[in-house]
């Protein structure tokens, strides 16, 4: 059924909607990485498309030829060895046993494509699962530099989690470091219409759902992109299989059954703040 694809929650890059918020995000990673500054980070809540915006910009820069670029989907390795040894994998950096001999591998990695005009980026999706330690490697490695700029770049995207880590005394000089920050908020009800709509055209579909009926999902989902589209994929499936049209009553019985947080639940000013 072509409307299971059109309301995939998967992150699709090809799908992704240019809102304020999202040129925001692109505008300061490309700079940050144009600039060779070293870190960026973006951060917002469950479902908001951090994943998308990371892919989108990975996707973007792995098609170039001055730059070499690796996207670890998640940051959960058991030990910051582990972390820095899959940095290096991806990169084709060889491996060594020893943590500081790891890193000297990678430093000399680094000038060599530095030397050759390249630019080294690795982009780290769920970073609200690093640990400390692993915060600490990150720190150790953003010091190759040179007198002008970083030899390697990093992106995080992660949860509000991770911005009141940064904001903690232990990682103060990480956060420090932090040249680019981002957030991702949740869409107006005209970024919604469009979403959806694009979806639909993609697929060739009827967009199903009624003005007043759509108004209500997007008050039940308060903008949230992941739930809107699991509601909107419930919605057609059942609408289907019951042959009955897409009414407020029917999206309503199913937003029961998802158990959708409460709409004055999603902390707008903090999904808002940065680090």
């Amino acid at each position: 059924m072509a409307y299971e694809d059109a309301f995939s929650i998967s992150p699709n890059p090809t799908l992704m909607i240019s809102t304020p918020a999202i040129r925001g995000v692109l505008f300061k990673v490309r700079y940050a990485i144009k600039a060779k500054q070293g870190l960026s980070v973006i951060v917002g809540d469950f479902g908001l498309g951090k994943s998308t915006v990371l892919r989108a910009l990975h996707g973007e820069m792995s098609g170039r030829k001055d730059i070499i670029t690796t996207l670890l989907p998640t940051a959960r390795f058991p030990t910051a060895l582990a972390f820095l040894k899959k940095i290096c994998d991806d990169l084709g950096v060889p491996r060594r046993k020893a943590g500081i001999d790891q890193q000297a591998e990678l430093t000399n990695f680094l000038l060599e494509q530095a030397d050759a005009g390249k630019t080294v980026v690795v982009f780290i999706d769920e970073a609200q699962l690093m640990d400390n330690d692993q915060l600490e490697m990150l720190r150790t490695l953003l010091n190759n530099e040179t007198h002008t700029h970083k030899l390697c770049q990093f992106v995080l995207s992660g949860q509000l989690s991770l911005v009141k880590r940064l904001k903690g005394p232990k990682l103060k000089a990480l956060k420090s470091r932090i040249i680019a920050p981002c957030s991702v908020n949740p869409l107006n009800l005209e970024e919604a219409r469009e979403m959806v709509q694009l979806r639909c055209d993609t697929w060739n579909l009827l967009n199903p759902f009624p003005a007043p009926v759509f108004e209500r999902m997007y008050q039940l989902t308060d903008g949230v992109p992941r739930l809107l589209l699991r509601l909107c994929g419930l919605a057609v499936a059942l609408s289907d299989s019951t042959k009955q049209p897409i009414t407020i009553d029917l999206v309503e019985g199913i937003v029961a059954d998802m158990e959708l947080p409460e709409e004055e639940a999603y902390d707008r000013e903090e999904a808002a703040a940065t680090v």
